[in-house]
């Protein structure tokens, strides 16, 4: 129990900060309303990350563990589905020049703030836990 309450606490903790500082995921900022996307978001992540991993287990092997974010995508896209106080939003990406390489500016589609919302979540709960010590 005191486990899951830590793993709630770090979700929780990054989705707060995934909503607040990345524009292409807003949440909500009612305190029942967030608790309850931060626990399905545990949920999600604890019981049905087993069977992500082994779905994807030969995907893994070819690839050295490389698609691992594939998980991630997946399960905050279901916590979304699930629970409508978190909605993705486009962003506009102003472009970058570096020289010979140019990126233009964009809005990006929703499935790419999608993406990048989980990667970032995830580095979040990285950081988060790498701070906190937990394992």
């Amino acid at each position: 129990m005191k486990k899951f309450l830590k793993n709630w606490f770090i979700n929780s903790s990054s989705l707060a900060i995934i909503g607040w500082l990345f524009p292409g995921v807003e949440v909500s900022t009612e305190v029942y309303d967030f608790l309850l996307a931060s626990f399905v978001f545990t949920i999600l992540v604890k019981i049905v990350r087993p069977v992500y991993d082994l779905a994807f287990f030969p995907l893994h092997m070819m690839t050295l563990g490389m698609f691992r974010w594939i998980n991630a995508v997946i399960s905050f896209g279901i916590t979304i589905y699930l629970v409508k106080t978190i909605e993705l939003k486009g962003f506009y990406f102003p472009g970058v020049n570096f020289g010979e390489i140019e990126i233009q500016s964009f809005i990006s589609p929703l499935f790419l703030s999608l993406i990048i919302g989980a990667i970032l979540l995830n580095l979040c709960k990285k950081i988060i836990r790498w701070v906190v010590k937990t394992k």
